[in-house]
Protein backbone atom coordinates (compact mmCIF):
# COMPACT_ATOMS: atom_id res chain seq x y z
CA UNK A 1 0.00 0.00 0.00
CA UNK A 2 2.93 2.42 1.26
CA UNK A 3 4.93 2.11 -2.33
CA UNK A 4 1.57 2.49 -4.70
CA UNK A 5 0.92 5.82 -2.34
CA UNK A 6 4.69 6.92 -3.07
CA UNK A 7 4.48 5.95 -6.41
CA UNK A 8 1.36 7.65 -7.08
CA UNK A 9 1.97 11.27 -5.02
CA UNK A 10 5.44 10.99 -6.77
CA UNK A 11 3.85 10.63 -10.92
CA UNK A 12 1.60 13.46 -9.46
CA UNK A 13 3.96 16.12 -7.83
CA UNK A 14 6.85 15.64 -10.18
CA UNK A 15 5.29 14.38 -13.72
CA UNK A 16 1.46 15.20 -14.01
CA UNK A 17 0.51 18.05 -12.77
CA UNK A 18 3.86 20.10 -13.34
CA UNK A 19 3.32 19.44 -17.02
CA UNK A 20 0.41 21.19 -17.22
CA UNK A 21 0.77 24.00 -14.51
CA UNK A 22 0.82 26.82 -17.21
CA UNK A 23 -2.67 25.57 -19.02
CA UNK A 24 -3.68 25.50 -15.14
CA UNK A 25 -2.95 29.13 -14.40
CA UNK A 26 -1.95 31.12 -17.23
CA UNK A 27 -5.51 32.03 -18.23
CA UNK A 28 -5.96 33.65 -14.90
CA UNK A 29 -2.97 35.86 -15.60
CA UNK A 30 0.73 36.01 -15.43
CA UNK A 31 0.11 36.93 -11.60
CA UNK A 32 -1.17 33.89 -11.08
CA UNK A 33 1.34 31.79 -13.16
CA UNK A 34 3.94 33.20 -10.74
CA UNK A 35 2.31 33.11 -7.49
CA UNK A 36 1.37 29.51 -8.25
CA UNK A 37 4.67 28.52 -9.36
CA UNK A 38 6.77 30.27 -6.45
CA UNK A 39 4.46 29.62 -3.66
CA UNK A 40 4.26 25.80 -4.23
CA UNK A 41 7.69 25.71 -4.66
CA UNK A 42 8.02 27.41 -1.50
CA UNK A 43 5.22 24.88 0.52
CA UNK A 44 7.77 22.17 -0.18
CA UNK A 45 10.04 22.85 2.41
CA UNK A 46 7.36 23.92 4.55
CA UNK A 47 5.85 20.57 4.49
CA UNK A 48 9.35 19.53 5.43
CA UNK A 49 9.74 22.11 8.56
CA UNK A 50 6.14 20.59 9.36
CA UNK A 51 7.33 17.22 8.91
CA UNK A 52 10.34 17.82 11.40
CA UNK A 53 8.08 18.67 14.16
CA UNK A 54 4.60 16.87 13.78
CA UNK A 55 6.33 13.24 12.27
CA UNK A 56 2.70 11.70 12.09
CA UNK A 57 3.28 7.95 11.44
CA UNK A 58 -0.66 7.01 10.67
CA UNK A 59 -1.33 5.24 7.37
CA UNK A 60 -4.68 6.28 8.14
CA UNK A 61 -3.47 10.26 7.74
CA UNK A 62 -1.41 9.82 5.34
CA UNK A 63 -4.03 8.04 3.14
CA UNK A 64 -6.92 10.69 4.10
CA UNK A 65 -4.00 13.57 3.00
CA UNK A 66 -3.07 11.66 -0.38
CA UNK A 67 -6.70 12.31 -0.70
CA UNK A 68 -7.05 15.80 -0.12
CA UNK A 69 -4.17 16.63 -2.25
CA UNK A 70 -4.86 14.04 -4.64
CA UNK A 71 -8.17 16.43 -4.68
CA UNK A 72 -6.49 19.42 -5.33
CA UNK A 73 -4.25 18.06 -8.38
CA UNK A 74 -7.82 17.07 -9.82
CA UNK A 75 -9.08 20.57 -9.64
CA UNK A 76 -5.76 22.03 -11.22
CA UNK A 77 -6.33 18.74 -14.06
CA UNK A 78 -9.80 20.41 -14.53
CA UNK A 79 -9.12 23.94 -14.69
CA UNK A 80 -6.04 23.07 -17.33
CA UNK A 81 -8.34 20.88 -19.41
CA UNK A 82 -10.85 23.62 -19.87
CA UNK A 83 -8.16 26.27 -20.30
CA UNK A 84 -8.33 28.35 -21.90
CA UNK A 85 -11.49 29.25 -20.48
CA UNK A 86 -11.25 27.27 -17.13
CA UNK A 87 -14.02 28.16 -14.52
CA UNK A 88 -13.50 31.79 -12.75
CA UNK A 89 -11.28 33.06 -15.41
CA UNK A 90 -11.69 37.03 -15.21
CA UNK A 91 -12.28 37.15 -11.59
CA UNK A 92 -9.89 37.45 -8.43
CA UNK A 93 -11.45 34.53 -6.71
CA UNK A 94 -10.51 32.27 -9.39
CA UNK A 95 -6.92 33.36 -9.20
CA UNK A 96 -7.15 33.03 -5.60
CA UNK A 97 -9.15 29.51 -5.76
CA UNK A 98 -6.21 28.12 -8.44
CA UNK A 99 -3.23 29.67 -6.33
CA UNK A 100 -4.61 27.97 -3.36
CA UNK A 101 -5.06 25.04 -4.80
CA UNK A 102 -1.34 25.02 -6.31
CA UNK A 103 -0.07 25.61 -3.04
CA UNK A 104 -2.14 23.13 -0.83
CA UNK A 105 -1.59 20.11 -3.65
CA UNK A 106 2.31 20.61 -2.77
CA UNK A 107 2.02 20.84 0.73
CA UNK A 108 -0.32 17.79 1.54
CA UNK A 109 1.62 15.67 -0.79
CA UNK A 110 5.10 16.62 0.08
CA UNK A 111 4.17 15.81 3.62
CA UNK A 112 3.14 12.14 2.17
CA UNK A 113 6.35 11.99 1.24
CA UNK A 114 8.03 12.75 3.84
CA UNK A 115 6.15 10.71 6.14
CA UNK A 116 6.33 7.52 4.05
CA UNK A 117 10.31 8.03 4.22
CA UNK A 118 10.08 8.59 7.62
CA UNK A 119 8.02 4.82 8.31
CA UNK A 120 10.64 3.21 5.81
CA UNK A 121 13.68 4.82 7.28
CA UNK A 122 12.44 2.70 10.26
CA UNK A 123 12.14 -0.90 8.31
CA UNK A 124 15.81 -0.54 7.40
CA UNK A 125 18.46 0.15 4.39
CA UNK A 126 16.92 -2.32 1.82
CA UNK A 127 13.27 -0.29 2.09
CA UNK A 128 14.85 3.31 2.01
CA UNK A 129 15.98 1.64 -1.35
CA UNK A 130 13.38 0.81 -2.42
CA UNK A 131 11.68 4.00 -1.35
CA UNK A 132 14.15 5.63 -3.57
CA UNK A 133 13.10 3.29 -6.73
CA UNK A 134 10.08 3.56 -6.59
CA UNK A 135 10.05 7.45 -6.07
CA UNK A 136 11.84 6.88 -10.00
CA UNK A 137 9.18 4.55 -10.82
CA UNK A 138 6.09 6.78 -10.50
CA UNK A 139 7.85 9.74 -11.76
CA UNK A 140 8.84 8.05 -14.94
CA UNK A 141 4.85 6.96 -15.54
CA UNK A 142 3.51 10.07 -14.87
CA UNK A 143 6.08 11.84 -16.93
CA UNK A 144 5.36 8.69 -19.89
CA UNK A 145 1.79 9.15 -19.44
CA UNK A 146 1.75 13.64 -19.55
CA UNK A 147 4.26 13.98 -22.35
CA UNK A 148 1.99 12.42 -25.17
CA UNK A 149 -1.00 14.09 -23.96
CA UNK A 150 0.36 17.51 -23.70
CA UNK A 151 3.36 17.38 -26.75
CA UNK A 152 2.24 14.76 -29.03
CA UNK A 153 -1.97 14.83 -29.33
CA UNK A 154 -2.11 18.87 -27.89
CA UNK A 155 -5.02 18.14 -25.99
CA UNK A 156 -4.24 20.80 -23.32
CA UNK A 157 -4.98 24.79 -25.10
CA UNK A 158 -2.49 27.76 -23.89
CA UNK A 159 -5.09 30.25 -22.28
CA UNK A 160 -3.92 33.70 -22.71
CA UNK A 161 -5.79 36.26 -20.01
CA UNK A 162 -5.27 39.46 -22.38
CA UNK A 163 -6.14 38.09 -25.72
CA UNK A 164 -8.53 35.14 -24.67
CA UNK A 165 -12.50 35.71 -25.14
CA UNK A 166 -14.24 33.14 -22.98
CA UNK A 167 -17.83 33.51 -22.69
CA UNK A 168 -19.45 35.05 -19.62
Amino acid sequence: FIFVVLAWVNALTNAVLPAVQSYSCLPYGNKAYHLAATMAAVANPIACFIAMFVPKRSLTFMGSLTIFGTGHGAYIMAMAALSPCPLLVHSTSGTVVIVLAWILFVLSLSYVKIIIGVILRDEGHSALVWCGAVVQLGSMLGALTMFPLVSVYGLFRSGDACNTKCPS
